[in-house]
């Protein structure tokens, strides 16, 4: 029975402190009000402070120029290409494919000695770490001349490392291999949309002559390989194999200096973005102002029963 009525009692306590916490909160409700409004405004000012930015996207499908030459020694239908493919299998001619060409490719993108070359190539760094604002009106990018002076192409304060630039590029630039879809998707987020398309427009470039130019290097190596092993054997057959692993090659080494788009096909080329990419300023000012109603709350109610919290520390 004493059970029960100290249960009773203990349900009769919480509703009461339930109560009287209603009761302060209503009471303060206008400290409430002024604090939430404080941090809802000074939410306001934060977004707005914050700069705009676009982002530039392209879409791009594997390249048929990019397949091997063991792929294509696989399908001519001939009665010995099984042979064959094997044969350039085993000294490391044709092997690969598409898929891993692809994935090659795409780290290749993501690697730091790439991004590193990249950027130098092309003369971006300024506009990855000395960007003040850009002049939408005069379409201008304005660069902060307290860090890089433009005139000389110098840096004013400390020339960005270039580990420093290969993280704000990460930070800037992704690329996403959608494999369901087949397509490969970079996107580029800047203060101004021609520097993002621009950026992702160079990258396709880059990456399209970067295994462009290293496919000629291994056909020309391939060539060059199967040369010397005719020049060693004495078997007709042989010489037949070699021969029309010579004759693939150099089909594969016409394709890649015939096509730019080496690696990738642009199936959606990038465009100037109209419309900002990012700050959700609502998201912002909505999160911040619903944050601030509960912080407030919590302000007054400790504010309140500051006493008995100071008491059961102590006890």
């Amino acid at each position: 029975m004493s059970q029960i009525n100290h249960d009773s009692h203990h349900r009769e306590e919480a509703t009461f402190n339930l109560k009287e916490m209603v009761i302060v909160v209503w009471r303060d409700r206008l400290k409430i009000v002024l604090i939430s409004s404080l941090i809802s405004i000074s939410s306001i000012i934060y977004a707005l402070s914050l700069p705009n930015e676009f982002t530039s996207v392209v879409y791009l499908a594997p390249s048929d120029a990019q397949v091997g030459s063991l792929s294509q020694i696989q399908t001519s239908g001939s009665s010995s290409a099984g042979g064959i493919a094997s044969l350039a299998g085993s000294i490391g001619i044709g092997r690969g494919g598409q898929a891993n060409t692809v994935t090659s490719a795409i780290k290749i993108m993501k690697s730091w000695g790439f991004i590193e070359s990249f950027i130098t190539e092309n003369d971006i760094a300024h506009e990855l770490l000395a960007v003040e604002r850009w002049d939408s009106k005069n379409n201008q990018l304005i660069i902060d001349d307290g860090k890089y002076d433009v005139l000389t192409k110098t840096w004013v304060s400390s020339e960005p490392t270039s580990w420093e630039l290969f993280r704000r590029w990460d930070d800037e630039v992704s690329v996403y291999h959608d494999v369901r879809e087949g397509f490969i998707i970079i996107t580029a987020d800047h203060l101004s949309p021609v520097i993002a398309k621009k950026w992702v427009d160079l990258l396709v470039i880059s990456i399209n002559e970067y295994m462009r130019q290293r496919s000629l290097l291994q056909s020309n190596s391939n060539i060059e390989y199967l040369q010397e092993q005719i020049q060693k054997t004495s078997v007709n057959e042989m010489k037949e194999v070699f021969f029309r692993l010579i004759e693939e090659q150099t089909k594969l080494k016409m394709l890649a200096e015939a096509n730019p788009q080496f690696a990738f096909t642009i199936v959606s080329k990038a465009m100037v973005s109209e419309e900002k990419s990012s700050p959700p300023r609502t998201l912002i000012v909505v999160g911040a102002s619903i944050v601030g109603g509960i912080l407030s709350i919590f302000i007054i109610l400790i504010l309140n029963y500051k006493d008995n919290f100071i008491r059961a520390l102590k006890s």
